[in-house]
């Protein structure tokens, strides 16, 4: 989610990114210390601690707006994170690529509009092709699963 709308105005401190763990394995936690999100190929989160972190589980990182508004948040974001023309996020272990999606004019994922978001849908399936992969949700679900 890369902004809200309210009182006539567009929020861009409203945002979010949300991480879901995926594999095989139900029973190891997965660790995101070793993982970097960058925007653009700037670093924008360096990790964290994350216990419970494992094939299901979601990790929500929210910016200042999204988190002050009391929405289910693991760790804050930079301001603002995430343009909403466009660009692409990245998430890296060590100097490897592990996911990315590219949104808008940058990418071939739609940009979505204040108050929307872009998701995986079906949740979780990821074939590496963006505008499959990517659907715009009117109603965002952060913490929970994408329709």
């Amino acid at each position: 989610m890369t902004a809200r709308e309210a009182g006539g105005k567009v929020d861009e401190k409203y945002e979010f990114l949300e991480l879901l763990a995926v594999g095989d394995d139900e029973v190891c936690a997965i660790s995101l210390l070793e993982y970097k999100l960058f925007f653009n190929n700037v670093e924008i989160w360096g990790g964290s601690v994350s216990p419970g972190f494992k094939k299901g589980k979601r990790f929500v990182l929210g910016g200042e707006s999204y988190s002050a508004d009391g929405k289910p948040t693991d760790q804050g974001l930079p301001q603002p994170a995430f343009p909403a023309n466009g660009g692409c996020i990245e998430l890296r272990k060590g100097g490897s690529l592990v996911d990315q999606v590219c949104y808008g004019t940058d990418g071939q994922a739609p940009a979505p509009a204040p108050g929307q978001s872009i998701g995986r849908s079906p949740d979780g399936v990821d074939t590496d092709n963006d505008p499959n992969d990517f659907k715009i949700l009117d109603v965002p679900t952060p913490g929970g699963k994408n329709p």
